[in-house]
């Protein structure tokens, strides 16, 4: 309670997002920053929906320093208020994880996922990239495939091996020799060598 009256509570912090948005787009320009409230009935305030961010050198690093393959994945949002945190990566010249957006939904749908892949359509059109044969991994999340094939026609979709490890080990296949054997067939890069 005394945290509540200190810093306000999870409501009043919502509130504060259309201001959060435009203070992206105000102190980095060319920044993507969106709230999306539902429809308000009568006396009800309109009640949240999704949010989608990526600040203007997040974009920029990514198409000017990373390689064409994103990684998308949704995890689940366990505190006062619920939901799926959607968030977009990419891989820099390092091999290390490069943020390149991230977004707040209500649930894992086919829906959310569309919001989201238009949302990230939109900032790569916003920098004067209007490709659509990107490279997308992914585990088999609900409705990634039909978001990713209506937003960006051209593209390529691949499983996550770590996500594919764990279905193969949850169907049986297990033990030290198919470990060591399914990551050394994860990890060449030639056609021979696999």
């Amino acid at each position: 309670m005394a945290k509540g009256k200190l810093h306000g509570g999870w409501a009043e912090a919502y509130e504060l997002l259309p201001r959060y948005a435009e203070m992206i787009k105000q102190t980095n320009p060319g920044s993507h920053a969106l709230i999306t409230w539902g429809a308000s009935s009568g006396d009800v305030n309109p009640k949240f929906r999704a949010c989608f961010f990526s600040f203007a050198a997040q974009v920029r690093g990514f198409l000017r320093g990373c390689r064409p393959i994103i990684g998308i994945d949704g995890s689940h949002l366990s505190g006062f208020y619920k939901g799926i945190l959607l968030t977009a990566v990419g891989i820099d010249g390092n091999n290390e994880i490069f943020v390149l957006a991230y977004g707040i939904v209500d649930t894992e749908s086919c829906d959310s996922w569309t919001y989201f892949m238009r949302c990230l359509r939109q900032m790569f059109e916003q920098e004067g990239c209007n490709r659509d044969d990107w490279t997308f991994i992914s585990d088999r999340m609900k409705g990634v495939e039909l978001a990713v094939r209506e937003t960006f026609p051209r593209a390529t979709r691949r499983v996550c091996c770590q996500h594919l490890y764990m279905n193969c080990k949850n169907n049986g296949f297990s033990g030290s020799a198919f470990h060591k054997l399914f990551w050394i067939a994860a990890n060449t890069t030639t056609n021979p060598a696999f």
